[in-house]
């Protein structure tokens, strides 16, 4: 899980932070409380909505 945000951080979309600053955070997953969990989980569903509606019209194209 941590290579696949890793390899989406090395990616072009606008949210590449997000899913680096994810990775580093699950390795570290202990050292956190609950508030960030809470706080984390959020930014990376966030950019992941994003990310799937900015990708919608690409699938179309594909798919045509």
């Amino acid at each position: 899980m941590v290579e696949g945000y890793g390899t989406l951080a090395g990616t072009d979309t606008p949210n590449a932070q997000v899913y680096d600053d994810y990775a580093q955070y699950l390795v570290s997953f202990a050292d956190h409380d609950v508030d960030e969990h809470v706080a984390r989980a959020e930014a990376l569903q966030q950019a992941v909505n994003e990310d799937v509606l900015a990708c919608l019209p690409l699938v179309d194209e594909t798919l045509e």
